[in-house]
């Protein structure tokens, strides 16, 4: 079920409805002239939204920890805390989610995943063998004819670090569990609802859909039905940039980055929201090779980030209240001076909040980026698009 469906039967739900416009942020840039890019072209334009990655408002050590789930009182916190908690070293997160007394699952992977001792491997049998016996954790992913990509479940989700090891976390009221493929599930967080899906297993969807107080939907919306008076994107519209990876001069080491932007919907107590969210995805990895046959896993150690990832993007949404669609620029900044392993990060713009109807579905692609930065063993990553 899509999250248009999903949104309207969603049962406990009021039928008011808004629209919310959010609040420009200071940026900055570092490593280059903004203006050089071309990236800020009319960024003081009052339909242009500005948003950096600057320190978030809620205080981390704060939040609320209930049956080992994070209880968020509004989404806006729930944002904050998930892009806070997205740019935290290994160390960091550690002693953060131990001061509260919580355990996300991107911690438990990534824990999982820094004990594997590669040089143990003796052969593709073996690596094979030891990925199926932890698929609960790992993941692999095909990279051309002769190589592989060893990961872990939903590195690309940015609420890894914010959800608990079953994957789940409270909104305003509402409990929410990730499920694989972009599927999420919904529902009022009773004491049932969240025994009901703890105890889901992945193979569970169908059983779930058919049960009256529970939500199945799509997080992603991927198709856009237009209503005759909106604004169509391109029909080339860029929505992943696919990756980019860098070689070090020994082979030994890469580094790979993605950009995306896409529209997410989500069910919360009250009403439905649909948001922008933007970012990057990035990993630094080493490799270890058997018969010609390479196998890419994460480096053993954080590299330092020197650098930007700068993003513009142009969407669309419905203004319910005097009944027009805008189309507005979303100008993204991602400072990277840090260590970094791996690291999903992200901007999340709520641009509607209402019960949907349809053909009221805003759309958001990228326009231009720059990305320039310098990482140990691979020199400086510059890339472009405009």
């Amino acid at each position: 079920m899509g999250i248009e469906k999903a949104l309207i039967n969603y049962s406990f739900m009021d039928k008011k409805f808004l629209s919310i416009f959010t609040a420009a942020m200071v940026i900055s840039f570092v490593g280059c002239d903004k203006n050089e890019l071309g990236l800020n072209d009319n960024v003081n334009q009052p339909n242009v939204q500005k948003i950096s990655n600057s320190p978030g408002n809620v205080d981390l050590r704060q939040i609320k920890v209930d049956e080992g789930l994070l209880v968020f009182s509004s989404f806006e916190e729930f944002e904050d805390v998930m892009k806070q908690a997205s740019e935290l070293t290994d160390v960091e997160r550690q002693k953060w989610e131990e001061s509260i007394g919580f355990q996300s699952f991107g911690r438990k992977c990534d824990e999982f995943y820094s004990h594997i001792d590669f040089d143990k491997f003796n052969s593709d049998k073996e690596i094979s063998a030891f990925i199926e016996t932890h698929a609960d954790i790992l993941s692999l992913e095909m990279d051309g004819d002769s190589a592989a990509a060893i990961s872990v479940h939903y590195i690309e989700l940015p609420e890894r670090c914010i959800m608990n090891a079953d994957r789940m976390y409270i909104i305003e009221g509402t409990v929410y569990k990730h499920f694989p493929d972009n599927i999420e599930v919904a529902a009022e967080a009773t004491a049932e609802n969240v025994k009901t899906l703890k105890t889901s297993a992945d193979t569970d969807l169908e059983k779930l859909k058919r049960m009256p107080n529970i939500e199945v939907y799509e997080a992603t919306i991927n198709k856009i039905i237009y209503a005759p008076s909106q604004p169509q994107q391109p029909s080339n519209a860029l929505h992943d940039s696919g990756w980019l990876t860098r070689y070090s001069s020994n082979g030994n080491y890469r580094d790979k980055i993605r950009l995306f932007t896409q529209i997410m919907g989500k069910p919360v107590s009250g009403y439905n929201v649909y948001y922008t969210r933007t970012g990057y995805e990035m990993l630094n990895e080493h490799h270890k090779r058997f018969l010609g046959f390479l196998w890419w896993y994460w480096a053993d150690e954080s590299r330092y980030i020197s650098g930007s990832v700068n993003i513009n993007n142009i969407y669309c949404f419905y203004n319910f209240d005097n009944g027009q669609y805008y189309t507005n620029t979303s100008y993204n900044i991602f400072n990277l001076n840090r260590w970094i392993k791996h690291e999903t990060n992200c901007n999340d713009l709520t641009i509607q909040k209402y019960n949907p109807s349809a053909g009221a579905k805003p759309w958001s692609y990228i326009s231009k980026y720059a990305v320039i930065y310098t990482v140990d063993n691979i020199g400086m990553v510059q890339w472009y698009y405009n």
